[in-house]
């Protein structure tokens, strides 16, 4: 689509592109369901079961947690949280790195990788 009134073919990527995320965006509020509570698309017996099942697993809340800041502060002493943290960093940082500073593009087993690509 290069060229078709004066726009790059990357250009239209956005525009074809837009406003099906616009649109998915304003149709999530109504196929998201927040809780089992409210689904719409289970029936009342199919609904009916999932509550009792909620209930045997301990799950007493059946409206959904809230945010609470003490949940915060508990998770803070938590090791095992920096531990997964820094595994994160620990792997990523390096990996971002080398991306970012590697010429890629100037090594002939790119250029032979391309040939390959359908265009």
């Amino acid at each position: 689509m290069s060229g078709i009134y004066g726009k790059p073919g990357w250009a239209w990527i956005h525009i074809l592109e837009g406003p099906i995320t616009v649109m998915a965006r304003f149709s999530s509020f109504r196929i998201i369901q927040d809780f089992l509570i409210n689904a719409t698309f289970l029936a009342e017996a199919e609904r009916t079961v999932v509550v009792r099942r909620l209930h045997s697993d301990c799950h007493n809340n059946m409206v959904g947690e809230g945010f609470k800041m003490r949940y915060i502060w508990q998770s803070l002493p938590d090791w095992k949280a920096y531990l997964t943290m820094s595994m994160y960093t620990g792997t990523n940082g390096p990996l971002h790195a080398f991306r970012h500073s590697f010429p890629l593009s100037s090594t002939s087993w790119y250029r032979d990788l391309r040939r390959w690509i359908p265009r």
